[in-house]
């Protein structure tokens, strides 16, 4: 199940679009009943969500709480903003809220060792926002992923959106609308997020890091982590609070070597880096830094610097700058990189047995890339 924090709507970065929606769909008494969520992974539209499920679920809002009254969701500005009223936080549904569950909130996943939704759960869904509210004025339902549901389950939340029950809200989440049957699509109000400005991201960073017991991060580090996010929010955050620039420079110069003007490379030197990143803790961040390592050779290969970021200056490249027929051959090999990757998280191979063979192809490209002399493996 997922966390739900104490977001309130003042506190998201951005989104002004989706924010503005919302309230002037709130406003004007017209919340469709089902709403898809859809934007790239890690932008925050599951903050937006948890903003809006809090909204809905309280028993009356945060001005009302102060001494207003009658249940009113009003309109809130907030800059060039116009954002839906805050949840009170004090009510008896808000405070259920804090312990973890709610009787009238359902939050639906895929199991774990599951690859799909299944139609089970969907029913289980459809029996739960049919109920009368038991403490909160609606039932709300957030699908995560929305977009991984069997076909029988989407069948089935289909029939659930024909006819919604009064005082219900429906939630769905994903990065792949395409993915969803049209029917559902056409039974919800999309609200589309868009990555985050660069800027957006070092202020919301910034905010975080001060307000953090581990805020140690320089501001140098801070602006990286927001220039390599490309807008997502969750991605800023994880290069911010890891080792991952650290571990891009260990990479980095790992590759340096491996890549070097040696005649001969001793196969345990990729025996050993393999090995060291195909460590379950460090493979993903290698894969990804793999992939950044590719990237940013094709474009020092072709001297294009938009992939240059302050302070983090780019590898050499390997095929001299401007040479088109190194880069291709750049891509051909990222290329290949990702389709190991897919088969590797598909068919469950050796994690260091992959890394391995890319290295290897890597080191047996280079004379090609260099236009030099062969490279030898022993």
């Amino acid at each position: 199940m997922r966390h739900f924090h104490t977001t309130r709507f003042r506190d998201i970065v951005g989104h002004a679009a989706p924010l503005d929606a919302i309230a002037t769909a709130l406003k004007g008494g017209r919340l469709a009943h089902g709403l898809l969520f859809h934007g790239p992974e890690g932008v925050g539209k599951a903050t937006v969500s948890d903003a809006l499920m809090r909204r809905m679920l309280c028993q009356q809002t945060e001005e009302e709480h102060a001494g207003g009254a009658g249940f009113d969701f009003g309109e809130e500005i907030d800059g060039d903003r116009a954002l839906p009223q805050e949840a009170c936080g004090a009510c008896a549904s808000c405070t259920r809220l804090e312990t973890g569950s709610h009787p009238d909130l359902l939050t639906l996943t895929m199991e774990e060792g599951r690859t799909r939704i299944l139609v089970e759960q969907v029913k289980e869904l459809s029996h739960f926002i049919a109920l009368t509210p038991l403490l909160a004025p609606y039932k709300v339902a957030v699908v995560d992923d929305a977009a991984e549901m069997n076909l029988q389950a989407a069948n089935a939340l289909l029939k659930t959106l024909e006819e919604p029950p009064p005082q219900s809200l429906i939630i769905l989440i994903t990065r792949s609308p395409g993915s969803l049957l049209p029917t559902i699509r056409s039974r919800c109000h999309a609200i589309r997020f868009q990555p985050l400005e660069e800027k957006a991201l070092y202020s919301l960073l910034c905010d975080r890091m001060a307000e953090s017991s581990e805020g140690e991060a320089s501001r140098q580090s801070l602006k990286l982590a927001a220039q390599l996010a490309d807008g997502r929010v969750s991605k800023a955050v994880e290069l911010a609070e890891s080792d991952w620039l650290k571990n891009r420079q260990e990479l980095w110069q790992e590759m340096a070597r491996l890549c070097g003007p040696q005649n001969r490379l001793a196969l345990g030197d990729v025996n050993r880096l393999a090995k060291s990143w195909a460590a379950p803790e460090r493979f993903n961040q290698g894969v990804e830094l793999l992939e950044l390592w590719f990237r940013e050779q094709i474009h020092a290969t072709l001297a294009d610097r938009s992939e240059q970021h302050e302070g983090l200056p780019p590898p050499p490249p390997i095929g001299g700058m401007g040479n088109h027929a190194a880069a291709r051959q750049w891509l051909e090999l990222a290329e290949r990189f990702q389709k190991m990757v897919r088969e590797q998280r598909t068919f469950n191979v050796n994690r260091q047995l992959m890394l391995e063979t890319i290295l290897i192809e890597v080191v047996r490209s280079l004379p090609r890339l260099q236009g030099g002399g062969g490279r030898s493996i022993v």
